[in-house]
């Protein structure tokens, strides 16, 4: 009979080691203070949350640029660290980039962060209007996001 049980939690213990194991969608979302006073500067943090290995990403941004304007681009603390294209701002309130991390990255970093300057009173809304990331698996696998505003 301990022979069995001992075969039997051996096995339980085999399948729970080699059980898939199903990942949560990456987060896109933005870390930006509510309230801003009329020409008041603030930095919107562009984030990303994921506990899946990712390794590349490719990322628009909208804003309403007659509500905002850019003051500066950090991308300095970022976890992207080769781009293929730079963080660049267009005249119609869109910020793109694109590029990948040498080591996967997994948990919580930063894309990026945008310093705005608030150019008139009311309601400015910064958003993802586009934004993927692709699985450190080797073969491109785009992963299913999720954008938290």
């Amino acid at each position: 009979m301990n022979k069995s049980l001992a075969i039997i939690s051996a096995l339980i213990f085999l399948f729970g080691l080699y059980s898939p194991v199903i990942a949560a969608s990456p987060i896109f979302s933005i870390q930006a203070p509510e309230a801003v006073p009329p020409k008041g500067e603030f930095d919107a943090h562009f984030m990303l949350s994921s506990d899946a290995p990712l390794n590349a990403y490719l990322v628009r941004i909208q804003f309403q640029s007659d509500a905002v304007g850019v003051v500066r681009i950090n991308s300095g603390k970022s976890i992207i660290d080769v781009w293929q294209s730079q963080p660049q701002e267009s005249r119609d309130g869109l910020i793109e980039f694109a590029g990948g991390s040498t080591k996967p990255f997994l948990g919580t970093g930063e894309l990026l962060t945008v310093r705005f300057r608030a150019i008139r009173e009311g309601t400015a809304i910064i958003s993802y209007k586009h934004s993927e990331a692709y699985s450190a698996d080797g073969k491109g696998t785009k992963a299913e996001s999720l954008s938290s505003q």
